[in-house]
């Protein structure tokens, strides 16, 4: 069996984790060979990652997803794989596109992992419309449609009528800790004496760092309280309004951009608790990682995903989006008395293990071929 996961570039977002996760689940497991195709070669960290793990990461040498779809077509025909699962709507279409090309031989599976509404809402609208028109219309030539959440695949349906659409939650990455909270902190050259915090994603609007800041500014200096942002710039013009705002309310020295790092793990070790403020999530990787980590959470209750992982708040707290004084209770609360057994966020955490995720997909692609043989 040959599996194509179809994506526009191996960057660093939650997607390729996941996918590369599924991949060493699929492969590890099953024994099923993997290719990642993508529009063009990036040269960063996850490309080297897809390869040292056996891989073959394939180039269609391609400035932009549209592109591709003679040269992706012409990958279908040569390569001949079992099953293609791509994510994002764009390159979804796609690959579907490419698939009817080479007279539908391949099954292809879509997965979406951002809400449409939220992730969409501020893009024209003629690119809105031209969104809606791929899902609704182009999506009725996949083999199957999955999403990573109840509430995505609930949303999407309302699109996509009579179609059977499942969800999959995200697989965690992490498995265990590796050194005591000391070590870790020695590790990263971070006091014993603070309270840390780490919010980990992308700088973008969505993760919604702002509020966040806003949350974190009255209790910064009051417990010795430092917030570690950890995750690459996405929009730079989001990354100006997180520094100015902490310029005008003089917190720089308890606030530190960690920027992308291959060693995060390190991270949920030093940590005392996650925060999550996201606007939206389509899932939200970060919360599974901290559960294996066994740390306290506090979440915005956003679409989607946070309520899901976290059960209505059974393993962490759950503030509105955009109430930054509940969201700055919470996290003095959770500080001062942490009710949450490490043990038990570590055991829940399991429920999101690779293999019970990979062996999840594996069923989804039986099925997927099954249904179209």
């Amino acid at each position: 069996m040959l599996v194509t996961f179809r994506l526009s570039t191996l960057g660093f977002g939650g997607t390729e984790r996941v996918f590369l996760s599924v991949a060493d689940s699929l492969s590890s497991t099953y024994g099923w060979s993997v290719d990642f195709v993508v529009d063009k070669i990036t040269g960063n960290g996850t490309e080297q990652v897809a390869i040292a793990n056996g891989y073959s990461v394939v180039s269609l040498g391609m400035p932009c997803t549209w592109k591709t779809i003679f040269p992706f077509s012409q990958y279908l025909k040569e390569r001949r794989p079992d099953i293609v699962i791509s994510a994002y709507t764009e390159t979804n279409a796609a690959a579907l596109i490419s698939n009817a090309v080479n007279g539908f031989r391949t099954t292809v599976i879509v997965t979406e992992h951002a809400p449409l509404d939220e992730h969409w809402a501020g893009k024209p609208w003629m690119r809105r419309m031209m969104l809606e028109f791929m899902v609704r219309y182009v999506y009725k030539l996949a083999g199957h449609v999955m999403c990573v959440s109840r509430g995505m695949a609930e949303q999407l349906g309302k699109r996509l009528k009579h179609r059977s659409i499942s969800y999959i939650h995200n697989p965690v990455r992490f498995s265990s800790r590796t050194q005591t909270k000391a070590q870790a902190r020695d590790m990263l050259g971070i006091r014993h004496d603070i309270h840390m915090i780490i919010a980990v994603g992308r700088i973008c609007q969505a993760k919604n760092y702002l509020m966040l800041l806003r949350a974190f500014k009255s209790i910064a200096t009051e417990n010795k309280t430092h917030l570690y942002i950890v995750g690459g710039i996405f929009e730079v013009s989001e990354e100006l309004k997180l520094r100015r705002f902490i310029e005008e309310n003089n917190i720089g020295e308890y606030v530190h951009f960690i920027g992308f790092t291959h060693e995060l793990y390190v991270y949920y070790e030093a940590a005392d608790l996650l925060v999550l403020s996201s606007a939206w999530e389509g899932f939200g990787n970060v919360l599974v990682e901290a559960l294996a980590f066994g740390l306290p959470i506090v979440s915005s209750r956003c679409n989607y995903g946070p309520a899901e992982i976290l059960a209505d708040g059974e393993f962490g707290v759950l503030v509105d989006v955009n109430d930054h004084l509940s969201m700055g209770r919470a996290i003095q609360q959770v500080l001062a008395q942490n009710n949450f057994d490490p043990e038990r966020q570590i055991q829940h955490a399991k429920s999101f293990s690779e293999q019970r995720i990979g062996a999840a997909y594996q069923k989804m692609i039986c099925e997927a071929k099954g249904s179209i043989a």
